[in-house]
């Protein structure tokens, strides 16, 4: 939701990808308060999106519990060779290596579990931020919280989870591309690229932050905040295919479906 700061209207970034959908269907959820038809697939969504930054959290916890495992492994037949007792020598080695092995095995399998569940592979070290921190530029007037930033070879790398998306769609884009800015400005970085992971099948897509991507957040943003301030009028942007998706045309006069 839009909201001020200092004065000013800030805008978020999941906003603007409705904005970009369709001024109209923003106007009416936002400014109206009309209520989605689809309300209850709303909900759900936001409790999966909380399940799964939850799921990223642990995941990432476990893949450094592997690392840790290998480390773990390999200092036990350090310990073990440096042992004069041949005896002491089988027992230290057979009685620690199963120890290894037996939290290895188990870290590998709620590993693989979560793995499964989030959609990503072994190549992220961590995260800066998952589902809790706020992001906010102050040049653009955007705010929002994506559902990870992961670190990627050194790279902040914004991903955002949409639960029931079938395909790649510009209010997609638009909303992890604002996020992309909103890391490049917060954590006076480059970010290169971010990740949609979309639907049951956790689907991923990359969105290149490229200038055109870039030019388009601002000037969409630029109109909506200047539509909040009265400066811009909203113009509808109808479309049968569109218009059968929106969950707000129930009550949109301008609706081509």
């Amino acid at each position: 939701m839009a909201k001020k700061i200092n004065s000013k209207w800030y805008i978020s970034a999941s906003e603007l990808g409705d904005y970009v959908f369709c001024p109209e269907s923003w106007r009416l959820k936002r400014l109206e308060k009309a209520t989605p038809k689809d309300n209850q697939s709303s909900l759900l969504g936001q409790e999966e999106h909380k399940e799964w930054s939850s799921n990223i959290e642990v995941f990432l916890v476990l893949n450094r519990m592997l690392r840790l495992g290998i480390i773990a492994f390999t200092f036990v037949i350090l310990i073990a060779y440096f042992i004069e007792e041949v005896n002491h020598r089988l027992v230290l080695t057979f009685l620690g290596l199963s120890a290894v092995f037996t939290a290895f095995s188990f870290i590998v399998d709620k590993y693989l579990e979560k793995k499964r569940s989030v959609g990503l592979d072994t190549k992220f070290k961590n995260v800066k931020a998952s589902g809790s921190t706020e992001l906010i530029s102050h040049s653009l007037r955007i705010y929002g919280t994506p559902d990870a930033i992961l670190n990627e070879n050194g790279n902040l790398v914004p991903v955002e989870r949409k639960s029931f998306a079938k395909k790649l769609k510009s209010r997609y884009i638009v909303q992890l591309a604002a996020y992309m800015l909103l890391a490049e400005e917060t954590y006076k970085t480059n970010v290169p690229f971010g990740y949609i992971i979309m639907g049951d099948k956790r689907k991923r897509r990359t969105v290149y932050n490229s200038p055109g991507l870039r030019k388009l957040v601002k000037r969409k943003s630029l109109e909506l905040i200047n539509a909040l301030e009265g400066l811009n009028k909203l113009f509808p942007d109808p479309h049968p295919r569109k218009c059968s998706k929106c969950n707000v045309s129930h009550i949109c006069q301008f609706k081509a479906c």
